[in-house]
């Protein structure tokens, strides 16, 4: 515990001595869960610090969508949650999330916002143009 120097590094070494022969797919859910629940109960001073950690804890209890919206609200810029759901979305682990607001899905809103701030500088705006032909609703 004392060469930890995160919670997630004590995350990793509380599930690989507790659970050895784990298989990487069998790391998601409820023991994700759990692990991460104990470790900030029980240690408090590994508790997240940065607001990024949310995202990755999102990430390690298999909520794509809840990570990507604490990226983007994190990181304070589109162009990383558009490309990390539109990453996740050809790998089929970011399955449609509607937002009624929008008319879309929440890939296609990250998509639209990084291309809206994109179309702002002149010279990029055959880019803007390829990412706001890419979303089928708009």
């Amino acid at each position: 515990e004392q060469s930890c120097t995160s919670w997630y590094e004590l995350l990793l070494a509380r599930v690989i001595y507790r659970h050895p022969t784990a298989r990487v797919a069998d790391l998601r859910g409820d023991l994700v869960t759990s692990a991460i629940n104990t470790t900030l109960q029980r240690l408090p001073q590994y508790r997240p610090i940065e607001p990024i950690d949310d995202a990755f804890r999102a990430f390690l209890e298999v909520s794509p969508h809840q990570a990507v919206l604490e990226v983007r609200k994190n990181l304070g810029f589109p162009w990383a949650p558009a490309h990390l759901a539109q990453l996740l979305h050809h790998c089929g682990l970011f399955p449609p999330y509607p937002i009624p607001q929008a008319g879309c899905d929440l890939r296609e809103v990250l998509v639209l916002e990084y291309a809206d701030s994109i179309l702002r500088g002149s010279s990029l705006w055959h880019f803007a143009v390829n990412y706001f032909s890419s979303c089928p609703v708009f």
